[in-house]
């Protein structure tokens, strides 16, 4: 089936699987000579590459649908275009004339879309224009342009695109100085009726888990720790265990935050094994190494390198060399804090036999070179 205009943007499908239908059908395309289709898989594989953090990529297929709209004098594709090239803009932001570019291509396909009657390109230019606003620290324009997104999104019934422009606006809301996080989090709760209207459990508790956070770094650790249960709950439900494994991290994140390294490590410990019980080695690995981490804050160095050695591991196995990189780094700081412990215990030692001033009693992370000629001289 061909790319048709109302499928060109990525709204809310994943992100992967989005960029992989549009090389499909660009394929399809191409050899049926259907340059229109050719042209909006173009614009889509721009649209999701931009999401992925691929700019330059993004770019480059936008700016090679354009040309083919233009030819055609196929006007919405421009103005679809020109929306993804302002997120290309807005994506890269290194200066204030990048943001300027933004806001002018999104403003021009906005007022293309709204001459074409192209209400889906308008809606989704008012997101683009929101995003640029938020990056240029205008709050208030930021979140204008969101809720008149919303409103047409509403006109067209797509609920599921007004679900993804909730976490626009909550975005938006956030963006303000001081950051408006109960409004924000109402977004989010409005996104995550959506989705429950949908009967989208896994959508509905990622939104939960973003109500979480939000309410976590407004300091309202008990309406976090609700709606983190919450979206763990929904996550098993959907049997999302990757889902499931995020809500533990972000509790990991809290309890560390306050001190409960303790506790901290066992819900690592369960994280570790929610993995190994689904057979996901790669996100096995990685929550080890974050288990790893918490070792490392809780002073156990010993079990740090023991769960960085068994990291190291299953990464090979599974040839991720990000994730090799990752597990080393882990190890190594157990190492060095392994040497600094024995280091610091050759020195107390001494230390009961010698009157050996507190001032050199130091951190060798601090004073290195004191520590090791001190050891240097008890050993000899």
């Amino acid at each position: 089936m061909a790319m048709e205009l109302e499928q060109v943007f990525v709204l809310d499908e994943s992100l992967e699987e989005a960029l992989g239908t549009a090389y499909q059908k660009m394929d399809l395309a191409r050899a049926s000579g259907d340059e229109r289709a050719r042209a909006l898989c173009l614009i889509q594989a721009a649209d999701a590459m931009v999401q992925m953090d691929r700019p330059d990529e993004a770019m480059g297929y936008a700016s090679e649908g354009m040309g083919l709209c233009s030819e055609m004098k196929f006007e919405e594709g421009r103005a679809a275009a020109m929306i993804i090239m302002s997120k290309v803009h807005a994506k890269k932001g290194r200066d204030e004339e990048e943001l300027e570019e933004a806001e002018d291509s999104a403003t021009d396909a906005l007022k293309l879309s709204r001459k074409l009657g192209f209400r889906k390109g308008e809606a989704v230019a008012h997101t683009a224009l929101s995003g640029v606003y938020r990056a240029s620290k205008k709050a208030a324009l930021a979140i204008k342009h969101a809720k008149e997104a919303l409103v047409i999104f509403a006109e067209l019934g797509e609920k599921r695109s007004m679900a993804v422009t909730y976490d626009t606006v909550k975005s938006a809301y956030l963006a303000k100085s001081p950051p408006e996080s109960f409004l924000a989090a109402k977004q989010v709760e409005k996104a995550a009726a959506l989705y429950q209207e949908l009967g989208d459990k896994a959508k509905e508790a990622a939104c939960m888990h973003t109500a979480a956070v939000v309410e976590k770094d407004a300091g309202d650790v008990k309406k976090a720790a609700e709606a983190l249960q919450k979206a763990r709950d929904l996550f098993a439900q959907a049997g999302d265990v990757r889902g499931q494994g995020m809500v533990l991290e972000t509790v990991m994140g809290m309890l560390l935050d306050g001190g409960l390294y303790r506790e901290a490590v066992k819900v690592g410990k369960d994280r570790v094994m929610l993995f190994n019980g689904a057979g996901d080695a790669g996100e096995e690995a990685k929550a080890m190494v974050k288990l790893g981490d918490t070792y490392l804050k809780s002073d156990d160095h010993e079990r740090a390198a023991k769960i960085a050695e068994t990291a190291l591991g299953l990464f090979a196995s599974i040839s991720d060399m990000e994730g090799l990189k990752s597990a080393k780094e882990l190890a190594d700081s157990a190492s060095q804090a392994q040497k600094a412990e024995e280091i610091e215990a050759s020195v107390a030692k001494a230390a009961e036999h010698m009157h050996v001033p507190k001032t050199l009693l130091v951190d060798p992370g601090l004073n290195k070179r004191i520590a090791e000629q001190f050891v240097t001289a008890i050993t000899m």
